[in-house]
């Protein structure tokens, strides 16, 4: 998200749930922090991220709950006590880990130079309802000065062993377009709470058909947010940003598919999906109806933001060519 000034911008999220599978639905707008990354909690509740920069106050996480006959809510989460390292800085991305209850790892774009860190998380929600959140550990690896990390998803291996995926966002220049890239490493949640990690390996690749002119290259990102459905495919959203007023543009397609068993664990075979003009989609999951495929979230910026269920198969502009 661009921040105007370094002063804190409040999106109001349209949020939109179907109350059926066709014409019926009902709209409510909240009052929140522009949305980074959803993971979801369970069939209507949300983890969500805000991307905060370390010279600013405010809650980090939220959850989101969707009901089809009560008003829409948001919830802030704080953590009081991040260890012995100090708060996220630009979170941009989250993932729950695989068969481990309500556990999670939240990653930051990269807002220093040449590192960027990861954080599990454990929820809990209290005998009235409200959630609260305790940081469990962290691990700091070395990037690239110019990696922003805008994508982040995790998939059980073996044991206490689960490959993490990062997806850096690729954005282009004057005269190129850039290109995505996939990192994955293998992490080991120990005993002690430690997060142990191989380093990382890389794949590069470009978003199938951007439909951007030459112009528009520099502000045109590979990778806005990645997530891997129940049938290992690799979903990745990317975005066009010329700034906090926009136009913007997104798309969604499939990367590729992941496989814990195979080395390397990811199959890179970009397909397209669809466009939609007006928005910047920022946050992809799993959305709450059975025929319904995917959740996005925008950071629209001056414009606001919406949260939604989206099928990538009939969005709201045409399929791309």
């Amino acid at each position: 998200m661009n921040h105007i000034n370094e002063k804190i911008f409040y999106a109001l999220i349209l949020v939109i749930f179907l109350l059926g599978t066709n014409a019926g639905f009902c709209a409510e707008k909240i009052a929140v922090k522009g949305i980074s990354g959803i993971a979801k909690l369970d069939k209507n509740q949300f983890l969500v991220v805000h991307d905060y920069k370390s010279s600013q106050v405010g809650s980090r996480l939220g959850v989101l709950t969707l009901d089809k006959h009560s008003p829409t809510s948001y919830e802030t989460i704080n953590i009081s006590q991040w260890g012995p390292i100090t708060a996220p800085s630009d979170l941009e991305s989250a993932c729950k880990i695989p068969n481990k209850n309500l556990e999670y790892l939240i990653a930051e774009s990269g807002a220093d130079k040449d590192k960027s860190r990861v954080f599990h998380i454990s929820l809990q929600q209290n005998v009235d309802g409200l959630w609260g959140a305790t940081y469990i550990s962290s691990y700091e690896f070395l990037k690239d000065a110019n990696d922003n990390f805008e994508g982040l998803a995790c998939i059980e291996k073996a044991g206490q062993e689960y490959y993490i995926l990062l997806g850096e966002r690729g954005e282009g220049e004057k005269k190129e377009l850039g290109k995505g890239k996939i990192l994955w490493a293998v992490v080991k949640l120990g005993v002690e709470n430690e997060i142990r990690q191989e380093p990382f390996k890389t794949q590069e690749f470009s978003a199938p058909h951007p439909p951007v002119k030459k112009k528009q290259y520099k502000d045109f990102r590979n990778i806005s947010d990645l997530y891997i459905d129940k049938n290992n495919t690799i979903w990745v959203s990317s975005a066009y940003d010329p700034g906090n007023s926009g136009p913007f543009f997104s798309t969604i397609y499939q990367l590729g598919t992941v496989n814990p068993d195979n080395t390397p664990p990811v199959d890179l075979m970009p397909q397209k999906s669809c466009h939609v003009e007006g928005i910047k989609i920022e946050a992809l999951g799993s959305s709450w109806s059975r025929d319904i495929e995917l959740s996005i979230a925008t950071d629209d910026e001056n414009h606001g933001g919406i949260f939604r269920q989206i099928d990538p198969s009939n969005c709201w502009s045409n399929p791309l060519p």
